[in-house]
């Protein structure tokens, strides 16, 4: 797993919208402040076809609000419900839905957690708080809220509700569809008046969204009557396809009409962040660049592979590492960001010219110029218009002339550094990265075959050697199988 790159923008943040802070009880104007299920319901019918699969989402709704936790209106936090009803009807429906998973991640607190199931014959089972349990990530990075259900049968409805407080995030992505065919989907983004935040829909029917003020508030509102289950295909990215909304923070009217986190604003943040070292920082690349093997009047090709070969043999990728030079040439540990700056540092001590690109994988969410959320600033490169090659400088398993195909046939924010005397600033724009051609990204089969006569006229031994070979101007993988 690597760290994000657009995670760690809270001093940016902090220029516009005051940071958030840890609130303790729920605001009085949190909309669904009082969200509940209902106490006595009867089940929620089903058609007959529905009836015979093995698990059908019978209503979801969440609801995303941004609300002020103080009357100062300085701490904005990110309330979240969740309420999903799911019918099962076979032993698989119920294997895949006799657990809930919750979802915590880091700076949130649950507010409300509460789950039941009601038989064919409406009886209520409850979850109580003792069967919640708490459990990490086998990397340990993610924590998880766990419960099992009690009386699920055939046929029974799986109802869970829970609400979430964490820091105000300005970028988001909600899913609306999985692997299950829905019904009554409902999705609403909700801010105080004077943030405006934009969202745009994927793969969603026109007409589903509605956008409103009321009471102080905006309201975007997303449903959708049905949605089919998605289904997994060889060579394809379902991912990709999923119905999704995406949103981000467009302006804040009191700071005026000025457009919020474009991606000239992502340029010069990005570019801050990774060129600017401190003094400690110098002077630790002074004692680095004395050990790198790169030869004296190398061409620009030979530099970029020499610096890369040592510095990916030397150095470890660790996403909980810090992103201060002193600290990885001290410990030899370097998150995606760490790596980096490492890179973007040594190259400019080499003199080699480059750009930061920063992009999406393409097989989760193609990257959208025509929205500017920084959510799709999730994965670092370096571009080199002198060889038009490009780097990922955290990734081991790739070398100089290959980035992850899922970055490419993708667009990017190009990053480039510009002067004006001694001012140092950068200019972005948002380009094509193009695949490898297939001279570049070779995938032959090398075969010998070999007959040998046997004893009779008729009788022969065969004899082969087959081997693939893949790779591209610096191949990432080379395979080699021979059989005989």
């Amino acid at each position: 797993m690597y760290s994000r790159p657009i995670r760690s923008f809270v001093l940016f943040l902090t220029v516009l919208l005051p940071a958030a802070a840890q609130a303790q009880s729920l605001p009085a104007s949190l909309t669904y402040a009082t969200y509940n299920w209902e106490t006595q319901r009867k089940r929620l019918p089903v058609s007959s076809d529905d009836a015979q699969l093995p698990a059908l989402v019978l209503r979801e709704f969440s609801a995303n609000e941004f609300a002020y936790t103080d009357a100062q209106r300085k701490n904005l936090r990110l309330f979240s419900i969740d309420h999903r009803i799911i019918r099962v009807n076979t032993s698989e429906g119920i294997e895949q839905f006799n657990k809930i998973y919750v979802p915590v991640q880091d700076g949130a607190r649950i507010v409300t957690l509460k789950a039941r199931t009601i038989s064919p014959r409406g009886e209520v089972v409850e979850v109580s708080e003792g069967n919640m349990k708490e459990l990490k990530d086998d990397d340990g990075t993610r924590n998880y809220k766990i419960f099992a259900l009690d009386g699920v049968e055939k046929g029974s409805e799986i109802e869970y509700i829970f609400m979430r407080e964490r820091p105000g995030t300005f970028f988001g992505r909600e899913y609306l569809q999985s692997g299950i065919p829905a019904r009554d989907v409902t999705f609403e983004l909700i801010s105080p008046a004077t943030l405006t935040f934009e969202t745009r829909l994927y793969h969603v029917p026109a007409g589903a969204q509605h956008d409103t003020v009321r009471q102080e508030k905006r309201i975007t509102h997303v449903h959708l009557p049905a949605v089919v289950a998605s289904h997994d295909e060889t060579f394809a990215a379902p991912k990709a396809e999923l119905m999704r909304a995406e949103y981000k923070l467009a302006y804040n009217a009191t700071r005026g009409n000025a457009r919020l986190f474009t991606w000239a604003d992502a340029s010069q943040y990005i570019h801050g962040t990774t060129y600017t070292l401190s003094k400690d920082e110098n002077k630790a690349l002074d004692k680095l660049m004395k050990q790198l093997p790169v030869p004296a009047g190398a061409d620009v090709a030979v530099k970029i592979t020499a610096a890369e070969q040592y510095l990916k043999s030397n150095f470890n990728l660790d996403p909980a590492a810090e992103p201060s030079l002193t600290r990885i040439i001290t410990t030899r540990n370097a998150s995606e960001v760490g790596f980096t700056r490492l890179f973007a540092a040594v190259l400019r001590r080499l003199y080699v010219e480059h750009e930061l690109v920063l992009t999406s994988d393409r097989s989760d969410a193609p990257f959208d110029e025509g929205f500017d959320s920084w959510n799709y600033l999730s994965n670092y490169a370096f571009y080199f218009p002198a060889t038009k090659q490009y780097l990922a400088p955290a990734r081991p398993d790739y070398r100089y002339g290959m980035i992850p195909a899922e970055w490419t046939a993708n667009k990017g924010l190009f990053v480039k550094t510009v002067k004006l005397g001694t001012t140092e600033s950068a200019v972005g724009m948002v380009r094509d990265i193009p695949t490898l051609t297939a001279d570049e990204s070779p995938n032959d089969l090398a075969m010998t075959v070999r007959f040998f006569a046997g004893a009779g006229q008729d009788a022969y031994r065969l004899s082969r050697n087959a081997g693939r070979l893949s790779g591209a101007a610096y191949p990432a993988v080379l395979q080699l199988y021979s059989g005989r």
